[in-house]
């Protein structure tokens, strides 16, 4: 089973939603009249697909479903082509508008309080291995931030020899289970792993291929249509 992340164990809502307003209100400092509203075009919230009145996203909003890289671009494009508040005439100065946002990028806060989780996902993930089911993430966000989300929820990525963790569930077992340990997952891949992300079925299929499992015996659980069209990609 190949979990998605922001949205499927964690409330996306929570960490994104409070972290899209610091970054368009950081942007609007830059690029004067960002924020300003009218009928003749969509407003940056409803552009990214967030409705920054009631803290929620949309089923496509790109924050939701695409990688850091993938929203640069987005806010890049409503500053160029939408508003039209600078215009790029060549590939060399919509290159320096991406460095600009990128220099004011608002790094994802990631602590106790702004993680809440969708289930209880570690009795989720010891049923699962209970029942010899190997389990992944795909997610589009970078590697560290998730990281430190899933060490938080107390799960592994990979094997830390200083410190042991646990995954061996099995449906007989006697011996009383150390929640203290962490829960190791059998396979990671992020958003900046330098292999296409969701909708394209790559990221399914390399988790498929490094767990020797066929994509035609594993499930893609996610909530956004990328991941609904990842999984059919990859069959």
């Amino acid at each position: 089973v190949i979990f998605d992340k922001d949205g499927t164990i964690i409330d996306n809502t929570l960490m994104f939603g409070e972290w899209t307003k610091k970054m368009i209100y950081k942007l609007s400092e830059l690029f004067d009249n960002l924020l300003v509203e009218s009928n003749d075009y969509p407003s940056i919230w409803k552009y990214l697909g967030y409705d920054h009145m009631l803290n929620s996203f949309s089923f496509d909003s790109v924050i939701a479903k695409g990688t850091n890289d993938d929203i640069r671009n987005a806010i890049c494009d409503y500053i160029v082509n939408i508003r039209k508040i600078i215009p790029c005439k060549d590939i060399n100065e919509r290159k320096s508008l991406i460095e600009t946002i990128r220099n004011a990028w608002v790094e994802i806060e990631v602590t106790k309080d702004t993680i809440k989780e969708c289930v209880n996902t570690r009795a989720l993930f010891e049923f699962l291995k209970m029942k010899n089911i190997k389990i992944a993430i795909c997610t589009s966000d970078d590697r560290k931030p998730t990281e430190k989300t899933l060490r938080l929820l107390n799960i592994a990525t990979s094997v830390n020899k200083k410190k042991p963790y646990i995954n061996n569930f099995t449906s007989n077992m006697i011996q009383p289970v150390n929640r203290k340990m962490p829960f190791l997952i059998d396979k990671l891949v992020c958003g900046n792993d330098g292999i296409s992300s969701k909708p394209s079925p790559e990221p399914i299929l390399s988790i498929c291929k490094s767990l020797n499992i066929p994509p035609s015996q594993t499930l893609m659980i996610g909530d956004t249509i990328s991941d609904i069209h990842a999984g059919i990609n990859a069959k």
